[in-house]
């Protein structure tokens, strides 16, 4: 095709060459060919999505959100007397409170959380009327089954969450309540603020997004840092630890992220069907008029002639997302190798499938995130069962396999490499850690030490006592 201008690029001449060539065999065939092709594509759509929904699987975002629940077990209901958040776009931002209306509360969420101020300061903000009522609506709230707030699901991709900035938000003032509690002397009251800030952090894994997980796993990892700054040198009693243990090993992050994934394809199916609704401005609502070339099958998509290649795009998306939840399903050792697979797949996604190219791929590797918050619960679970350990035997146990001839669960496996956690007594104190992503012992060096990330570092829990 040499009349094609030299400035456009290989994979925008391949398309406009398979488009003329398109045309070429409509002009002379007729309709039939095309016809064929999208009454075949359409059957092969339509197996799919029955596959879905035989399998339990939400085919729209309204099918995946909560139902209503009883406002007694609803902790939304609670959390909004804190929040007072609006889910209207207009008034979502302006009208939230939280915690902003407490004189120096930006101390209290960054700098003592980070040993930056003093306790007196922070004692005396935590001390305030308002601030004390909150953590126990908080507190109450985290007890109960659900939360479910009112979100505009109707709004499609533009559906808003602003209850998810305010938990992460309030989930810092527990876990400075809880380092509050333990610094007072009540290291059993500081555990069961953090079971407070792991109950919120469940509730918002209830929403059926991806977003949901990712504030979910941050606000976990908050509880987390406190737990262990609670946990350095204090020991709980052990009825404070087994009730904290209880609760740990039924939380399952990686039925939650499943439950995103699953609520992601659902909601992103909304495109797709926004492209059939409207045809004619579908391009335009997206934003990309003039951007090219690689848009091009979105113009398409406005014309009766695009209907096949909108259902080959949707059939690319649902074939991969469904390969990405069958991987994420597994623990991260047994799924690399099909996401590296995967993560090729998404860079050879066609330009003939706009959608899908927009979609991926935001999913790559999401699913460590995860794996990393299950490292640390199960560190959590470990280091509880060490501390009464030393309660009982006056030192902790010199191995792994010593403390769990003294247990009546079973230790949980590093969920990286598959193998027992690295464990080391050292000095008063010990030190665990996870090989973590990329499975290198680097000898308990967290992302704290220098030259190191979160990616390429062990995770670590240390205790000085």
């Amino acid at each position: 095709m040499g009349l094609l201008p030299r400035t456009w690029s290989q994979q925008t001449r391949r398309w406009v060459r398979t488009t003329l060539i398109v045309l070429v065999v409509l002009f002379v065939l007729g309709p039939g060919p095309w016809l064929y092709l999208d009454w075949k594509l359409g059957r092969e759509l339509k197996a799919e999505l029955e596959r879905i929904e035989a399998a339990g699987e939400p085919l729209t975002i309204l099918n995946a959100i909560p139902e209503d629940v009883p406002d007694d077990q609803n902790a939304a209901v609670l959390y909004q007397q804190v929040f007072q958040v609006s889910f209207d776009p207009k008034y979502a931002a302006s009208s939230a409170r939280g915690f902003s209306d407490i004189p120096n509360a930006d101390v209290v969420e960054t700098d003592y959380l980070s040993q930056g101020t003093s306790k007196a300061l922070a004692r005396q903000v935590l001390s305030d009327p308002r601030v004390v009522q909150r953590l126990d609506i908080l507190r109450e709230a985290s007890k109960r089954p659900y939360s479910v707030f009112d979100i505009r699901w109707k709004d499609g991709p533009a559906v808003s969450f602003p209850h998810l900035a305010k938990l992460r938000q309030a989930t810092r003032w527990v876990t400075a309540k809880m380092l509050m509690t333990a610094a007072d002397g009540d290291v059993d009251g500081a555990l069961e603020w953090c079971e407070v800030g792991l109950r919120m952090s469940e509730h918002a894994a209830q929403e059926p997004t991806l977003i949901g997980d990712l504030v979910a796993i941050a606000m976990q990892a908050v509880t987390i840092a406190g737990a262990e700054r609670v946990l350095d040198e204090r020991s709980p009693s052990p009825a404070a630890v087994q009730r904290l243990i209880k609760y740990v090993s039924n939380i399952d992050m990686r039925a939650h992220f499943v439950d995103a994934m699953l609520g992601e394809r659902a909601s992103s199916r909304w495109l797709f069907q926004e492209a059939r609704r409207n045809r004619s401005g579908f391009y335009r609502e997206l934003g990309v008029w003039g951007d090219g070339l690689n848009y091009l099958p979105l113009y398409l998509y406005s014309t009766p002639l695009g209907e096949p290649v909108l259902k080959s795009d949707e059939l690319a998306y649902l074939d991969l997302m469904r390969k990405h939840i069958e991987a994420v399903r597994l623990p991260s050792r047994e799924a690399a190798s099909r996401l590296d697979e995967l993560e090729a797949e998404e860079h050879r996604i066609p330009v003939t499938a706009p959608i899908s190219r927009m979609l991926f791929p935001v999913f790559s590797r999401t699913n460590i995130k995860s794996e990393y918050a299950i490292a640390q619960l199960h560190e959590l679970r470990i280091v509880l069962a060490l501390k009464v350990y030393k309660r009982q035997h006056g030192a902790y146990a010199s191995s792994l396999t010593d403390l769990q001839g003294t247990l009546s669960w079973k230790l949980p496996q590093d969920v990286f490499s598959g193998k027992p956690f690295h464990y080391q007594p050292r000095g008063d104190g010990f030190v665990l850690y996870s090989l973590g992503q990329d499975l290198d012992d680097d000898g308990g060096h967290g992302p704290k030490a220098a030259g190191k990330n979160w990616k390429d570092c062990d995770i670590v829990w240390e205790c000085a006592k």
